[in-house]
């Protein structure tokens, strides 16, 4: 089955200064933003999800404030030995994000054999044979380390892995959210979660 190839990587490393407390413990609709993104991609079909964080049984990052791209090469170096060939990346703060918007990049993914991510925004994406592309993220990294400066962009590396972008069938799906104020439109909109 072709979602048997694909792990999830959940992004909960950020420090939340913007919303005053952890994002991933916020509750919409009954569950907490890192339930509910687990559970869209295991809706989406992706039976195994990892989580990248600093928290018990979350995988920690390698290389220190360098970012959330930091988390995504610890989980890709995590995963190396594994079976699975590509992976989803998709931080803990998007709950307007459905099972089908993570089907059609997994679909499209497999279509076009390669890393691809929406046009209206950069996360979720997938990264296409994942084991050819830790190699390039964790140079992107060193680089970052050496010279003391803040860690690489995910545009950086989505353009270094030569991804493509798609459309998404609704760009509002793909909202993040990291201020109360935006955490409050998110409420009000229950009926639209999962």
């Amino acid at each position: 089955m072709l979602v048997d190839l694909y792990a999830g990587i959940v992004l909960n490393g950020g420090q939340s200064k913007r919303m005053g407390q952890a994002k991933s413990e916020l509750m919409v609709a009954g569950l907490s933003l890192l339930d509910r993104t687990q559970l869209c991609m295991q809706k989406a079909g992706i039976q195994k999800v990892f989580i990248s964080g600093s928290a018990e049984g979350q995988i920690a990052d390698i290389y220190q404030n360098l970012g959330p791209l930091a988390g995504v090469q610890a989980v890709l170096e995590y995963l190396k030995l594994t079976s699975y060939q590509h992976v989803v990346v998709m931080p803990v703060d998007m709950p307007l994000v459905q099972p089908s918007d993570i089907k059609k990049l997994i679909q499209q993914a497999a279509h076009q054999q390669t890393s691809l991510y929406y046009a209206s925004s950069i996360m979720p994406f997938i990264v296409y044979n994942f084991k050819f592309q830790t190699e390039p993220l964790t140079h992107l990294l060193k680089q970052a380390e050496a010279s003391s400066s803040r860690g690489p962009s995910f545009k950086q590396f989505l353009q270094q892995i030569s991804a493509r972008e798609i459309q998404a069938d609704n760009p509002k799906h793909l909202l993040n959210v990291n201020t109360p104020e935006a955490f409050a439109q998110i409420e009000q909109m229950n009926g639209e979660i999962l």
